[in-house]
């Protein structure tokens, strides 16, 4: 019974959330009661109440004892990205650009915290990374890695408990997302072999301006591609 419940419950918010982020209902608007929702779903009003409960807990609903309320997306969570990208396939150009730009800058503020703090161990297994990926014969797969690992190593280098938490959050909204799709470009492999080396220059100078300059323009080129990719998809779609 369990099981059920819980089944039922994750299926009616599914459908409330895409109908919330779908634009069906609009910010400040109430949403149907209890009851009528009950009816809609052919369910119990408890399993309905505990459905906009987890609405309100990614922060698109505002469930007060009058009734519930659609929140202005402003005010939702980071949970909230995931849904917003699965809303179309493929997903909206501007809002994945949005997330990269947002991931892009926080990559090249974690790699300089890194080189600020890393200890002697960090830097030479950061050191190791760039220039395995200075290697000519990497394929897409081994250059995706290699930079994720590198990532990992420079989050971990950085000490900084609030920015790993944030990188997560990312990570399991859309970084994730990010190796499987079709719209994943991969970069040049000169210019990833040219930021991999300013990279390992700025890792063994000390240098955190040169090492965030360093990423700033492979990621600019990775943006790029995927909105291009992303366009370009959207264009041919039937």
């Amino acid at each position: 019974m369990a099981v059920e419940r819980e089944t039922r419950t994750q299926e009616i918010t599914r459908v409330l959330r895409g109908e919330v982020l779908g634009g069906r209902y609009r910010p400040g608007e109430r949403l149907p009661s209890e009851r009528d929702l009950a009816a809609r779903f052919a369910t119990t009003r408890g399993i309905v109440r505990v459905a906009l409960k987890q609405l309100e807990q990614l922060g698109i609903a505002d469930v007060q004892p009058g009734g519930t309320r659609v929140a202005p997306i402003e005010h939702a969570s980071l949970d909230v990205v995931g849904h917003l990208l699965d809303l179309r396939d493929p997903p909206d150009p501007e809002l994945v650009d949005q997330i990269l730009e947002v991931a892009g800058a926080l990559l090249c503020a974690t790699a300089r915290i890194a080189v600020e703090h890393a200890d002697s161990a960090q830097l030479t297994r950061a050191r190791a990374l760039t220039g395995r990926l200075q290697q000519p014969d990497l394929g897409p797969e081994d250059r995706f890695d290699l930079l994720r690992e590198l990532a990992q190593v420079l989050r971990g280098a950085s000490h900084n408990l609030v920015l790993d938490l944030v990188h997560r959050g990312l990570r399991t909204q859309f970084l994730e997302r990010f190796r499987s799709a079709e719209w994943r470009p991969d970069p040049d492999p000169a210019q990833l072999q040219l930021t991999a080396k300013e990279l390992g220059r700025a890792l063994d100078e000390r240098d955190p301006a040169g090492a965030s300059e360093a990423l700033h323009g492979l990621w600019r080129s990775l943006r790029a591609g995927v909105r291009h990719s992303l366009e370009r998809m959207r264009r041919e779609q039937p």
